[in-house]
């Protein structure tokens, strides 16, 4: 069963959730369109990775910048805010590089895919309050589940890479004292 994930929508849409439903079908917008690129598969997948390495690297030293300024803040509201200033605007940069790439000859449908399920993933992001580490990797679930799928688990957004983003709860202080 195919999956195609739309970027989320201009105007009302009425379905947020939809990304969420398994087995749901969106047709991809233009903008999450993806052309063949001139790399071979080898190649993109090397480039790829060390896309979202370094992006994950300039994302997270942000965020534990604007943590460290930041320490009296509840983990709530600092997630909240750094989801909306650092976390999501930095990891959309990774969406627009793949799309520069373009995808190996074969591969435009998955990676298409992959791109559509990001792309929701940051546009639902944008226009809800994220006040947990877990709602953040909850909004890429399906993006993460085809990027593992496809070969490039270096660009899930998930706890193993964006693992500060968890600390940030684990070091709240116990209710108990």
């Amino acid at each position: 069963m195919a999956l195609a994930v739309t970027a989320g929508g201009c105007g009302g849409d009425s379905g947020d959730a939809s990304a969420d439903l398994p087995g749901h079908v969106y047709s991809v917008r233009a903008d999450t369109t993806v052309t063949t690129g001139s790399l071979s598969k080898a190649e993109f997948f090397a480039r790829a990775t060390a896309t979202c390495i370094r992006r994950q690297a300039l994302v997270l030293n942000r965020f534990k910048d604007y943590r460290d300024e930041h320490r009296e803040m509840k983990p709530s509201e600092l997630i909240a805010k750094a989801s909306q200033m650092y976390l999501l605007p930095g990891i959309q940069f990774q969406f627009d590089e793949f799309r520069l790439m373009g995808a190996p000859e074969g591969d435009e449908d998955q990676v298409e895919e992959m791109l559509g399920a990001f792309q929701f993933a940051i546009e639902k992001g944008q226009r809800s309050r994220i006040d947990s580490a877990d709602e953040f990797g909850n909004l890429f679930r399906v993006h993460n589940e085809l990027a593992v799928a496809y070969g490039l688990s270096h660009c899930a957004v998930d706890r193993k890479h964006y693992q500060p983003v968890w600390a940030v709860e684990k070091a709240r202080p116990s209710p108990r004292g």
